[in-house]
């Protein structure tokens, strides 16, 4: 007779950490993937799967990068590949086409899992930065706008630091103070 009591003890914690990941992965507003240590994608949770429009078998090994849009597809592939075979974080952002022709822009962070020092792979999250990225560029817009209005307004504009120091002005005050943005 063999007392058995200690393996099903760590079987059941076993059994509990990995129910955790399971449902803390399932329920995380961002998607998280893990990879090999070549870099080839070998799980993706359903966030993952709603923002790039794949399925989860759809994205493994080098699925993923079929929902990449196609203008950042090959330098995010170099990118990638370079990071993993380094053996470093990963940062990147980058669009994925979702199948419905939409556009999701993302923050990807990989960092590596180290086990017994090794790395065993990958493991790391996309964030959807749509709206932030949507607000960037309506800002920039805005600015264009706004600098337009300033250098063509009829009336005299200028910027001074808090010195009185002559900064910048528009058309109509480089011809009154007879400054030329040129010199």
């Amino acid at each position: 007779m063999q007392n058995i009591t200690e393996q099903k003890q760590t079987a059941e914690a076993l059994n509990k950490i990995q129910n955790l990941f399971e449902t803390l992965a399932r329920v995380s507003p961002v998607g998280i993937f893990r990879t090999n240590p070549d870099g080839n994608t070998t799980y993706v949770n359903p966030k993952y799967s709603d923002l790039t429009g794949l399925s989860a078998d759809e994205a493994l090994e080098e699925g993923w990068l079929n929902a990449v849009h196609p203008d950042d597809r090959e330098k995010l592939k170099k990118s990638w590949l370079s990071d993993s075979q380094s053996r470093k974080i990963s940062n990147a952002e980058y669009r994925f086409l979702r199948p419905d022709g939409s556009i999701v822009w993302v923050m990807g962070n990989a960092v590596p899992e180290w086990i017994n020092n090794e790395i065993v792979g990958y493991i790391g999250t996309i964030t959807d930065i749509t709206e932030f990225k949507c607000a960037e560029d309506k800002l920039k817009s805005s600015e264009e706008r706004l600098k337009i209005l300033f250098d063509y307004a009829p009336d005299a504009y200028y910027l001074s630091d808090l010195k009185g120091n002559f900064i910048d002005g528009n058309i109509a005050a480089q011809k009154l103070m007879g400054y030329n943005k040129m010199n």
